[in-house]
């Protein structure tokens, strides 16, 4: 028996703020932008690199964490499916065609973003990975009270399945009988 697959995977940085609304029927749903970046060397031996913009929708209490918990600059893992859709321009009458991720599974890599922090657009040339990293380098390091001890900082790990899987066992199998 074929199955089909439609996952798509993303590690990268988010590149604007998530806008959150809500249905009529009260679902909710959050869309917003993921940047990842690829790096290469050409023939010529030179370093090239490459920023991709990813749309992403994310619906019910996935939307909603996403609206709470995700900035600009914030590094997410996420899962989802590919859904494109299309429709007819009503000024131009010419046919659109858009490309989005449907989010099934976020986890935040990081923490929030601070205030001052460029956004993941601050430099298209370096990409939104290298900005992001260097605001990180940019920052001061704070050092912990005399007789405080540091606490190692913890990724907040957001797991959210839309459906639960159910497992059915398979039928025991029947014992081989020999008949002579």
């Amino acid at each position: 028996m074929a199955h089909d697959l439609n996952r798509v995977q993303l590690l990268g940085y988010v590149g604007m703020e998530p806008e959150l609304r809500y249905r009529d029927t009260g679902t909710a749903l959050a869309t917003f932008s993921v940047a990842t970046n690829r790096r290469w060397k050409n023939a010529a031996g030179e370093d090239q690199a490459e920023t991709e913009w990813t749309r992403v929708v994310a619906w019910d209490q996935l939307g909603e964490i996403a609206g709470q918990y995700l900035h600009t600059g914030t590094r997410v893992y996420l899962e989802g499916r590919l859904r494109t859709h299309s429709w007819d321009d009503e000024q131009t009458g010419v046919r659109r065609t858009a490309s989005e991720v449907v989010a099934e599974e976020l986890i935040l890599l990081g923490g929030r973003a601070r205030p001052g922090m460029p956004d993941a657009t601050a430099d298209a040339t370096l990409g939104a990975a290298d900005a992001t990293l260097a605001a990180k380098r940019a920052a001061p390091a704070r050092e912990p009270a005399v007789g405080v001890r540091a606490q190692p900082f913890r990724t907040p790990r957001l797991r959210v399945q839309p459906r639960a899987r159910l497992l059915v066992p398979a039928p025991p199998r029947s014992e081989n009988v020999r008949s002579e």
